[in-house]
């Protein structure tokens, strides 16, 4: 797991402020304890609250995706992208069976 310590360094957000954030936000977590917080933000623990992913998304102005892949084993990375050139508008067409 990644974490978010890189977009929290380069926003400038301290371990206060998420504190005072996930707090207000009343999502569910122990969000008093400075640990807790460097631990989300190192991610050496994964939020079990949904939630969490919601807020931090809100809080960092980043995509839910981004935040998610953070804490994820998945990459999210697309494997394939349409153009829309490539797009074949097909007709309708009454077929005799």
């Amino acid at each position: 797991m990644k974490g978010i310590k890189d977009i929290v360094k380069s926003q400038r957000w301290g371990t206060k402020h998420l504190m005072d954030a996930l707090n207000e936000s009343r999502v569910p977590g122990s969000w008093s304890s400075y640990q807790n917080i460097y631990n989300l933000v190192d991610g050496n623990v994964k939020p079990k609250d949904p939630g969490v992913y919601i807020v931090l998304s809100r809080i960092l102005n980043v995509s839910i995706e981004e935040i998610i892949s953070r804490y994820s084993d998945v990459d999210f990375t697309p494997q394939s992208t349409v153009n829309e050139s490539e797009e074949v508008v097909i007709e309708n067409k009454t077929i005799n069976w």
